[in-house]
């Protein structure tokens, strides 16, 4: 056979299998464009502390048309994927590393992707959310990761001082409540898994009933934030956030031990959760939390009355299919307080000495009794949720939640009639039930816009028995709201948004020998419009602008009498106004830097009739004792000030960080300085990041000083006490987790207080009677419960 022949056959031949692939192809085409319809979906998570990351970029290579963004909570879905094709995904979010995963799917899958976190975030004791993470312009502070690991075992608002921006009102040493920008309570909203946090939060000393061990991430978001979440949040909102349920086969939890020296509490907290190979669209978790906690000891004395006890659970459980979801969440919140006794004072000669004694007049050793005056306290949360995608680009949410919040009041003095007495019941008991609804739609990138439309309603009521403080009352709200963003290239954003609130209370007060029950009607608009400008990839700068509105709470209308948590006389005013905002906030976000990171804001809020709490001089003196008393009043107020948070990386392992708040609160009326607002305060510290030993990982040692001055800024002889001196705290963290053999168990060891200094804080309501916390020493062990399976894996 000559080669012409050979090469003649050959080339038949090859012309003949390309025929045959070509043919192949067209049909494998054709055939894809009826199977093309897989699933792909799961969580994107910080890898070290398994929190769900919002808004996180997933790219997919070969079919850029399919790459997609994840929601608020994590949560994304990849569709109309071709089985046995090789995908290639990279996954971005702005405090994180980029990820590649290469992907082949068979079939409709769950995938985790499990992003680590930049080393220069999570390395700090304090970790600054970038203002970039979501489209949006609003400034954000967050806790998690390691920062959280040093101050479980603390309450909610003692939590979160150490964050920018965020500092705290007390009422003795166990009560405390978080303050952005110099306002608290009803202006700040508490997100409790979503749901608005609804009981008797009016008090300054009605703490957040919320377990902190709920939480793996807890984000603050300053300033007004009226649009998304209701009329009351003129100074910003908090998100309490659980990790989200498990998504991969198997089984885990966790279990958390703290002890502390100086009131020897002791706190144990568990969580278990799993994922059922038979049942792999359901999972589920149970966690609990019991502490217990005697007096507290200034660097002098014990304070009597001052312990804790406490014990929680929750139960959370969802369903996931390929286009919805739903789930549940319970949660019960139970706890003890000892109210200090030495602010219960006899007589106004008594309460004149209290004032001017460096120390109580009524004092103790360390006991865990807690006795009268105390608070009992219930709060109960049930939650349901649904969510279904209604195409590829609209997400719809309904979400129902029922509260129920229970408070018992003891005075110190129990009934004089000994039958009375005898039976112990309290002298003030408050039950406020809040039914809420809300229904949101959510669209992903459309022609460079994302937004969210939502409807919102809420009912509530409140009953008391016993001494009169606040009537009882009904209570409902109704808004609707939309937001709108266009993003461009991802460098510019621009956002602005609308909504109305329509707000009616009823109460029914016996006055005259009748019961009246008037009606006060709100409403009102309130707006917000911002810009986030990507500089360069390691800066941001957002300006937001916004207009809100609060009503007047039921206590700053109708409170009349002793509020025994705060040993206080209160009276309200039921001719306030509504109070209205115009508010400015700036922020410039530098990290990723490979020296420096630092993030800082400035803000301006001109608030028409603000609400506030005003002494009222003398004392009052009542069948239960002498008090300090205090009336609500109203007055145009301009609020403007500072946050700022740094990082410097000093040397290689060695950081060191910075934080300043700087507030001005000024009357406009009266010309004077608003009286209840924070001192100015700043913290340095340095630590250490040591290089991985053996078994030992990620070990840190770190120190710190925190300055807080004089609150000059104060209207001059009108509280009772005139505003205590500046004080300077050195604290210590230490930290890492020991791996043996795949089981990590982290420690941290903190001490607050270090040189056992005496002092007073300006926002502590018992600064009056008594000084703040002595030196403490906390330990704290977190022992993982972990089935093993391979990172990054489907089902």
């Amino acid at each position: 056979m000559s080669y012409s022949t050979v090469k003649y056959k050959y080339l038949l031949l090859l012309v003949g299998i390309f025929i045959m692939l070509a043919s192949d192809a067209n049909l494998l085409h054709a055939q894809n464009q009826d199977s093309c319809k897989l699933v792909v979906q799961g969580f994107v998570r910080d890898s070290t502390s398994n929190e769900a990351l919002g808004y996180a970029h997933i790219h997919v290579s070969e079919a850029p048309e399919k790459s997609v963004d994840s929601d608020e909570q994590g949560r994304y879905v990849l569709r109309g994927l071709c089985p046995n094709k090789t995908y290639t995904l990279i996954c971005y979010h702005v405090s994180c590393e980029r990820v590649t995963l290469v992907i082949r799917p068979t079939t409709n899958q769950m995938l985790s992707i499990l992003l680590p976190h930049d080393a220069h975030v999570t390395s700090g004791v304090v970790i600054t959310e970038k203002a970039g993470q979501a489209p949006s312009s609003q400034a954000r502070s967050e806790l998690s990761g390691r920062a959280l690991s040093y101050v479980r075992g603390q309450s909610l608002g003692q939590a979160m001082v150490g964050l920018s921006g965020v500092s705290v009102l007390q009422t003795g040493a166990g009560i405390a409540k978080p303050v952005i920008h110099g306002m608290h309570s009803n202006r700040v909203l508490i997100l409790n898994n979503g749901i608005r946090q609804e009981g008797q939060q009016w008090g300054s000393e009605h703490a957040p009933e919320i377990d902190p061990f709920i939480a793996s991430k807890i984000t603050v978001i300053k300033g007004a934030n009226t649009v998304r979440y209701g009329s009351d949040a003129i100074a910003g909102v908090i998100l309490v956030e659980p990790s989200n349920l498990r998504d991969s086969v198997g089984f885990g939890g966790e279990l958390h031990v703290v002890g502390q020296s100086n009131n020897r509490q002791g706190v144990i907290s568990g969580s278990f959760d799993q994922n059922l190979r038979r049942l792999p669209a359901l999972r589920w978790r149970l966690q609990g939390t019991a502490s217990m906690a005697g007096n507290t000891r200034t660097p002098n004395y014990w304070m009597k009355n001052t312990g804790v006890k406490e014990y929680n659970f929750s139960f959370a459980a969802a369903w996931t299919k390929d286009r919805w979801d739903a789930d549940v969440f319970y949660s019960q919140f139970n706890t003890d307080l000892g109210i200090f006794s030495g602010a219960h004072i006899g007589n106004l000669t008594d309460l004149e000495r209290a004032f001017n004694s460096p120390t109580p007049l009524d004092s103790s050793g360390f006991s865990y009794t807690i006795a009268r005056p105390y608070q009992h306290v219930t709060h109960e949360l049930v939650k349901t949720r649904f969510r279904f995608s209604l195409s590829n680009n609209w997400i719809m949410r309904a979400t129902y939640a029922r509260q129920y919040n229970l408070r018992y009041e003891y005075d110190k003095h129990r009934p004089l009639s000994d039958s009375l007495a005898g039976l112990n019941r309290p002298e003030l008991q408050y039950e406020i039930t809040t039914h809420t609804g809300d229904l949101n739609f959510e669209h992903q990138m459309i022609h460079h816009f994302t937004g969210s439309y939502g409807v919102s309603y809420m009912r509530q009521g409140n009953t008391y028995t016993g001494r009169y403080f606040i009537p009882n009352y009904r209570n409902y709200a109704f808004g609707v709201y939309g937001i709108e963003r266009w993003v461009k290239d991802s460098v510019i954003t621009i956002e602005a948004g609308v909504r109305y609130d329509y707000r009616h209370l009823q109460v029914f007060k016996w006055e005259n020998q009748v019961i009246i029950s008037p009606v006060h009607e709100f409403s009102n608009l309130s707006g917000t419009v911002g810009a986030v400008f990507t500089i360069r990839p390691t800066c941001i700068l957002s300006l937001n602008a916004g207009s809100a509105w609060r009503a007047p709470a039921v206590n700053e209308l109708y409170s009349e009498g002793l509020h025994h948590g705060a040993a206080a006389v209160e009276y309200g005013d039921r001719n306030l106004k509504t109070e209205r905002s115009l508010n400015l906030i700036a922020n410039l976000d530098v990290h990723k830097h490979e020296k420096f990171s630092f993030e800082w804001s400035v803000y301006a809020y001109l608030i028409r009739d603000f609400i506030y709490l005003r002494p009222v001089l003398p004392p009052t003196l009542t069948i239960r004792g002498a008090f300090p008393t205090f009336r609500y009043s109203q007055a145009d107020a301009f609020l403007r000030g500072m946050d700022f948070s740094g990082q410097l990386n000093v040397w290689k392992g060695l950081f060191c960080d910075a934080r300043v708040t700087l507030l001005r609160a000024w009357n406009l009326e009266d010309k004077k300085w608003l009286i209840g607002m924070p001192a100015d305060r700043g913290t340095l510290g340095l630590r250490y990041a040591f290089e991985d030993f053996k078994r030992i990982k990620g070990l840190q040692f770190g120190t710190n000083v925190t300055y807080v001055n004089k609150q000059f800024r104060a209207p001059i002889n009108e509280d009772f006490v005139p505003p205590p001196s500046a004080y300077t705290l050195l604290g210590l963290q230490v930290g890492s987790s020991l791996d043996f053999g795949g089981f990590a168990m982290e420690w941290d060891i903190t001490a607050s207080n270090l040189l056992n200094v005496r002092y007073r804080d300006y926002m502590n309501r018992f600064r009056y009677y008594s000084d703040e916390m002595g030196r403490n020493v906390r330990v704290h062990v977190r022992i993982p419960i972990t089935q093993k399976s391979p990172a990054n894996h489907s089902h």
